[in-house]
């Protein structure tokens, strides 16, 4: 295990790694990622998160690009599993907003992080798509229009692309 002056996030991707390489990816609920990363860095507003995030922000470019390489790798598996329970819609939206006040300012860790935006929007339509095809449109529309409205409001390029799969006629 590292004895950097790391922050919380990898710290705690240190210790579940060899729980992961003992069982696999396979042994962790869906929402595993996202909560690694909202103990680390709380989305609730307020004081306490303010701090968690300025501490955690101090990671050098290095220690995030590893940590979100890191998220995104375990992502990979986790979110194939079209688990679109309420929790689990929210904690990966909350991650994703965290995660990107996380590396907000630092253009390398930004890029490290399209690949799990990318899987965010994937898993995304993939959840509206589903919806749509089980009656449940209008659920989704309100869960979708709230992620992109309220939680992912700082990142427009991510609300555009929540808005877009709204709209998206086919899937309608």
């Amino acid at each position: 295990m590292k004895k950097s002056q790391t922050t919380n996030l990898i710290y705690v991707l240190d210790a579940i790694t060899p729980l992961i390489e003992l069982g696999g990816a396979g042994i962790l609920a869906s929402n595993v990622p996202w909560c690694i990363v909202l103990g680390a860095m709380p989305s609730e507003e307020g004081e306490k998160e303010r701090q968690m995030m300025e501490f955690s922000r101090k990671d050098e470019t290095k220690d995030k690009v590893e940590a979100i390489n890191r998220l995104t790798q375990l992502a990979g598996s986790l979110t194939k599993r079209n688990d679109f329970n309420d929790e689990n819609l929210q904690d990966f939206t909350f991650a994703i907003r965290q995660l990107t006040r996380y590396v907000w300012g630092d253009d390398k860790a930004t890029t490290a992080l399209n690949e799990l935006k990318d899987m965010y929007i994937s898993f995304m339509t993939e959840y509206y798509y589903q919806s749509v095809k089980f009656g449940k449109k209008e659920e989704a529309n309100k869960n979708l229009e709230r992620f992109g409205e309220e939680i992912l409001k700082e990142d427009i390029d991510l609300r555009e692309r929540i808005a877009d799969i709204i709209n998206y006629k086919p899937l309608n």
